[in-house]
């Protein structure tokens, strides 16, 4: 079954600022700061990962390959906005082929695919893919682990890209 992930995305936007994993935390951005209980990360964790779990409580993932993974948080840039990423277009034409591919076939495995990365760059990723796969949720391994998810790695995509 696969299932839409826009509807829980405007719950996410609102508190994407707010998630930190560990400990309380603190965000500064405007309009205010928020904090927010160790508890309330891990729930929030568990509500972001949901939708996407198998029924044997596992997340069909695509993975980013390390090294490409790196060379897109190389590739972020703060602005007023916040961090947003800005990546080669070549390369991101080739990731956005793999991503699509990826994707398609795990969703004809009836699954919903996720794709995970590292806090840092899952806010950005999200904003830059939400143009082109929008239905391809993004979720950080820092929520995984928060919400306690056994990760199925389904593909690793970009290996080449590096």
């Amino acid at each position: 079954m696969v299932l839409r992930a826009s509807s829980i995305y405007n719950e996410r936007v609102r508190v994407e600022k707010e998630i930190s994993i560990g400990g309380y935390t603190l965000n500064p951005a405007p309009p205010h700061g928020v904090i927010m209980m160790p508890g309330a990360v891990a729930e929030m964790a568990r509500v972001i990962c949901q939708p996407f779990l198998t029924p044997d409580g596992a997340l069909p993932a695509i993975v980013l390959d390390p090294a490409l993974e790196q060379r897109l948080a190389a590739s972020l840039q703060e602005t007023d906005s916040g961090r947003v990423l800005v990546p080669d277009p070549t390369l991101w034409q080739q990731l956005l082929e793999q991503l699509a591919q990826a994707a398609e076939r795990i969703a004809k495995e009836g699954w919903q695919p996720v794709l995970v990365c590292g806090m840092a760059l899952r806010l950005p990723l999200r904003r830059l893919l939400a143009r082109f796969l929008p239905r391809l949720p993004v979720v950080s391994y820092e929520e995984v682990n928060a919400a306690k998810v056994a990760l199925q790695t389904k593909a690793i995509v970009g290996g080449e890209l590096a």
